[in-house]
């Protein structure tokens, strides 16, 4: 058997049993749930400023497909799987496919750059994953946003995936030129796809946040560790532990919107039937 990472192995998967296993369902299931979970203040900017997106590992080009009519963005795929472009090329010919492999040192010459890189559930599959990233960071001019598995429970982990990211392994600042501005975690249940919670992660360039003032008021009010609010009560700080408080009461009321979100998507992808319904429901 191949290695995990190798292009061997994913052009057998691609070529072989992909669309069996309904991969390319699985690769728009979590290319909306991404939509749903996305900033609101990175959208006010990136359609304001007509920014460019590119979405690594983009498989067969669902998610990059979505992704594109969604966020109304132009929208580039990439994967190192020549079998996987080659498919995604023939379902989309209005969107761009490319074959590369970012991992590979010196390769490809002086990089394009998008305004931000995209990627869903491919990290995990590293052993080091913040060497990834930092391939993905010469590329991205503004922002990387990933979606990623959170806190796997062990006894079910995929073997595919060799890092686990839960509070304890999740980097800030990954390099020094990028740090963690925005997280929101959401547990998706029952979901076909992924029975558990995902985590979005949006990664700014500092020059980037710097240049547009960011502020932590700028993030979605959403955590993946709320302060400890009777820690600031002890340092005589009321007001800003009320703040804390109405802020988690309104991350909460989010995830169970998102909740509410991911049961109808669950629930069209089980019932294929009455797929044209739930894609009018969200408005795509």
């Amino acid at each position: 058997m191949q290695p995990v990472n190798s292009r061997p192995y994913w052009d057998g998967r691609f070529d072989a049993e992909w669309e069996a296993l309904r991969g390319r369902d699985q690769s728009r299931f979590f290319a909306s749930l991404a939509v749903a979970m996305w900033p609101a203040w990175l959208s006010q900017r990136q359609c304001a400023q007509a920014w460019t997106l590119c979405d690594w590992g983009c498989a067969m080009g669902d998610g990059t497909d979505e992704l594109a009519q969604a966020l109304g963005l132009p929208c580039t795929g990439v994967d190192f799987s020549d079998v996987a472009v080659r498919k995604a090329a023939q379902s989309y010919p209005a969107s761009r496919f490319v074959a590369d492999d970012w991992l590979q040192p010196g390769g490809g010459g002086d990089p394009p750059r998008w305004d931000i890189v995209f990627s869903s559930n491919t990290l995990e599959h590293f052993d080091d994953p913040w060497q990834v990233f930092a391939a993905l960071s010469r590329r991205a001019g503004r922002f990387i946003v990933l979606l990623l598995p959170f806190e796997e429970p062990e006894h079910g982990r995929s073997p595919e995936h060799r890092y686990r990211f839960d509070r304890d392994t999740l980097q800030l600042c990954p390099t020094p030129e990028w740090v963690l501005c925005d997280a929101t975690v959401s547990d998706l249940g029952p979901s076909p796809f992924w029975p558990g919670q995902q985590v979005l992660l949006t990664y700014g360039r500092c020059s980037e946040l710097s240049a547009m003032g960011f502020v932590d008021a700028d993030s979605r009010l959403s955590r993946i560790v709320a302060p400890d609010a009777q820690a600031i009560e002890r340092q005589r700080a009321p007001d800003l532990a009320e703040a804390l408080r109405q802020r988690d009461l309104a991350s909460a009321k989010l995830g169970e919107l998102l909740q509410a979100h991911h049961r109808l998507l669950a629930e069209t992808v089980q019932a294929p039937a009455r797929a044209s319904g739930w894609r009018r429901w969200l408005g795509l």
